[in-house]
């Protein structure tokens, strides 16, 4: 195996202040455990509680680019809270959840964003089930634990884009419902959540190795208010909204994590909220909705981050074996070259944060390019 260090060439960058800032609220009425997924340059909230037992079919798109949101196609399936949700290419997936009819659902929905329509999909092959966390890593989903009503499950399934099949990964170590899946450059950290018997909020978290498929324990969420959460995902760092504890308090803090350490950046305004929504935008990190200690939905929303900032440019593994990872931001242009400077595959990113590559065996430079600069990586594939 040959060892490449990368390389960093001309890179600039702009730099904003690292606090939350609120932004335009989403015009529906507040809700609570709805689900929030990014495509582009584009986010989008659906399904969720908005009191009683009244959930959401609308789905609403918020471009981050004008500050502004539009009602989109509404979702077709039963109306729902606790559903989860994954995303690859222009499409994102809706899975499970609880009806307000008090039923577990375990039907499958999926998204075009360019079509700006809904498609049934076959069902989830495990327990019908809500409170699940999601998260898409490389070319797969991946959802675990929940809830059947009966106890909080341990059960982790992947979903692979490519072939639209279900398979059934290695187990959480312990049930767990409400907690957030999140990934890194080259880990998935399952942190938070509640059992249902006994009743016990969790502050542990659990890192998933893909290559070894198994689960180790990492470094303890800090704060008590450790379920309903909601999770970013990221390259180097990923970001999680404290909600909830067992004695019934509210929590406001947000959270950054690089998988080993957790460092509290900033408090939101409201004194204390959970059951937020979340997505991601080149690095930018947007928390929306929730419900207070006084029984009362939100409809704000806020971001925290810089655009286009350097640590979301990488490529990870590398060196590699058959395919790698290019993290880059959203509009960016991504070209290889080999060692003679031929280019060799050029893809212009408009969709995902993360693209994965196919190369044969060699050493290439990685130009990702935007309006801001470039960067170049020199990479290997044995």
């Amino acid at each position: 195996m040959r060892v490449v260090n990368f390389v960093f060439l001309f890179c600039t960058n702009f730099c904003f202040s690292q606090s939350l800032i609120e932004l335009t609220p989403n015009p529906s009425i507040g809700r609570d455990d709805a689900i929030a997924f990014s495509i582009g340059t584009n986010g989008y909230l659906v399904t969720g509680n908005q009191g009683g037992f009244s959930e959401s079919n609308k789905l609403w798109k918020y471009d981050s680019k004008e500050n502004h949101w539009t009602e989109k196609a509404e979702f077709p399936g039963i109306a729902r809270q606790y559903a989860s949700c994954f995303t690859f290419d222009s499409k994102a997936f809706i899975v499970g959840g609880y009806s307000e009819f008090g039923q577990a659902l375990n039907d499958v929905w999926e998204y075009n964003s360019i079509t700006d329509s809904w498609t049934q999909k076959p069902n989830f092959p495990g327990f019908p089930h809500w409170g699940a966390s999601a998260c898409s890593f490389k070319n797969r989903g991946f959802i675990v634990g929940g809830s059947n009503g009966i106890e909080a499950l341990k059960d982790a399934w992947a979903y692979d884009f490519l072939t639209e099949e279900w398979s059934e990964s290695t187990d959480l170590p312990e049930g767990s419902r409400e907690g957030t899946l999140i990934a890194l450059a080259n880990k998935i950290i399952y942190v938070g959540g509640f059992d249902i018997s006994p009743f016990e909020c969790k502050t542990k978290c659990y890192q998933f190795n893909l290559q070894e498929n198994s689960w180790s324990q990492g470094v303890d969420f800090p704060s008590i208010n450790s379920s309903y959460l909601s999770g970013i995902s990221g390259v180097e760092k990923a970001f999680v909204a404290s909600g909830w504890s067992c004695d019934n308090q509210f929590g406001n803090e947000l959270w950054e994590t690089d998988g080993v350490t957790w460092t509290l950046k900033d408090t939101f305004p409201e004194n204390g909220i959970r059951g937020m929504s979340s997505f991601s935008i080149n690095s930018i990190a947007y928390f929306l909705g929730g419900i207070n200690s006084s029984n009362v939905r939100s409809n704000r929303m806020y971001s925290y981050g810089s655009e286009n900032s350097n640590e979301l440019i990488s490529v990870y593994p590398n060196p590699f074996q058959n395919e790698t990872t290019v993290f880059a931001p959203i509009s960016s242009k991504i070209v290889c070259f080999n060692q003679l400077g031929k280019s060799v595959l050029t893809i212009e990113n408009t969709i995902s944060e993360q693209i994965v590559i196919e190369l044969p065996i060699g050493f290439y430079f990685i130009q990702i390019q935007n309006e801001l600069g470039f960067k170049l990586l020199k990479v290997s594939s044995f």
